[in-house]
């Protein structure tokens, strides 16, 4: 027993001190955050009386639906007139399950908590396909990310999400070679990710062509069939839902959440930095609008109403198109760089209201600029110390790129994937929605990607000024053998 148990440890000692590191600092701050709301009476919700780890509308929602489902057994909000088609269905699932055999939220929070831990291996096995150092630092970033700590611990679905796109991922990758194990069970899983955060429409496509860019099969036919396979898998899992979205609202989406963040933030923000007026004076603009030829006369976030929306947001952007794509691409640099600290400080009324950034940066407002970095005391600390982090990590981003040639096949792969779930991401994510919170779900491919980079640009100083050997030969002896053994177990 002693000897299998010494087997166990030695094979997989790595696994268990990453999940177990990453478990006690979520079980940490869960605690300590618990332990803050209760005694300070923060972190709750504006909305009703809602406390952490239920924090904010979102997660209100997700609790008030779950709820609503175990009361009447039916996917809607509570008082709602028709069913639910903002929210997809796996979180409020998740929560209801869990709900109706603990009845409270605690519960709920600790199993993300373990589920954040597997979410860390696996970020650990996916880097270890580049080398065992790369998987050890995209844990380890993914480990003590505060944000991704801070919402692992709250009602919000980016903590399930991740776990099932990382092992999606890992799925592929692991199983390849064969069709059902790799490619028909990643299809599913990925099916699942996308049931539980719609984001995950993106990567279909790029596992597409991952495929076609990094596999060096001979014919067409192998090319197609897995291709063919993968997507049923997927449309497996999704075709049921989009069959009901067709049934009761008429349309094919899978929901109506990125139509109303077009109607709602996206296009009367850009509306009020044009026109010197508020958000809320453009969103009247637009919904007064919307009531002039929409039949239901109401602006309720709904797939029955999502049409109207759009045609209210192709009016108004198609006035100037370009002006709009700058405008979209300043407010998409905080997908890069946001810190995030200042959010969760702000929810623990830490600091005050934070100034947008942006807005400065659109205006030219050099002096508003300025105290919004330097002079807002504890606000620009954390400000400068939090985009500082996501900088450097950007900075690796794109310098793994450049070693992307240096790679294997399957290390490319991993790489590539990486690469492309971010920008995927930020396309649809970006503009003026950007924030932490919508980069977090795809944060652990900013870690593998990062990870490399930096490993590259220490491997280059360290080849530069000890005057040995350049890259690409940036393994070491021991390094290579771990490396063997870690593809092995991959």
């Amino acid at each position: 027993m002693n000897n299998l148990l010494q087997n166990i440890w030695q094979k997989y000692h790595t696994e268990f001190l990453i999940f177990s590191g990453t478990f006690l600092v979520r079980l940490i701050v869960f605690g300590a955050l618990s332990y803050y709301a209760v005694t300070t009476g923060t972190l709750s919700s504006n909305i009703e009386v809602r406390q952490y780890p239920v924090i904010g509308s979102d997660s209100g929602g997700y609790i008030a639906t779950a709820r609503h489902m175990l009361a009447e057994g039916e996917f809607a909000s509570p008082g709602a007139g028709e069913p639910q088609s903002y929210q997809v269905p796996i979180y409020p699932l998740f929560l209801a399950g869990v709900m109706a055999l603990s009845g409270g939220t605690t519960i709920i929070i600790l199993l993300q908590i373990l589920i954040a831990g597997l979410s860390s291996v696996l970020v650990y096995k996916l880097g270890s396909i580049i080398s065992h150092t790369v998987g050890i630092g995209s844990a380890l970033l993914f480990m003590v990310d505060p944000i991704s700590v801070f919402f692992s611990t709250t009602i919000l679905t980016e903590t399930i999400f991740i776990f099932f796109l990382l092992l999606a991922i890992y799925i592929h990758m692991r199983f390849f070679g064969s069709l059902w194990k790799g490619v028909l069970l990643a299809g599913i899983v990925l099916g699942v990710a996308t049931l539980t955060r719609p984001s995950a429409i993106v990567l279909p496509p790029i596992f597409v062509l991952t495929f076609l860019l990094t596999h060096t099969l001979p014919t067409i036919k192998q090319k197609l069939i897995p291709m063919v396979v993968f997507s049923f898998g997927f449309f497996l899992v999704v075709f049921p839902w989009l069959l009901r979205n067709k049934v009761l609202f008429n349309t094919w989406e899978l929901t109506a959440v990125a139509t109303i963040q077009w109607y709602d933030y996206n296009a009367p923000l850009f509306y009020a930095q044009q026109h010197n007026i508020t958000h809320t004076e453009a969103k009247d603009i637009f919904r007064s609008r919307l009531f002039e030829i929409n039949p239901y006369k109401n602006n309720d976030g709904t797939l029955q109403n999502t049409p109207y929306m759009r045609q209210v947001v192709y009016e108004f952007l198609r006035e100037d198109p370009l002006g709009y794509a700058g405008f979209h691409i300043i407010k998409t640099i905080p997908f890069f760089v946001s810190d995030g600290l200042r959010d969760i400080a702000r929810r623990m009324e830490l600091v005050g209201h934070q100034p947008n950034i942006g807005d400065a940066v659109l205006r030219f407002d050099l002096p508003k600029l300025q105290h919004i970095l330097f002079e807002s005391g504890r606000s620009s600390l954390l400000l400068i110390t939090g985009s500082g982090m996501w900088v450097f990590i950007t900075l690796g981003m794109i310098i793994s790129m450049l070693g992307y040639r240096r790679l294997n096949e399957r290390a490319r792969r991993i790489l590539l994937i990486s690469i492309l779930a971010v920008f995927m991401t930020m396309l649809i994510a970006g503009g003026p929605n950007s924030s932490a919170r919508y980069r977090l779900s795809i944060s652990p491919f900013m870690f593998i990607a990062a990870a490399y980079g930096l490993w590259l640009f220490r491997e280059f100083l360290h080849a530069r000024f000890n005057r040995t050997q350049s890259l690409p030969n940036v393994l070491d002896k021991k390094e290579r053998e771990i490396k063997r053994i870690s593809d092995k177990e991959i």
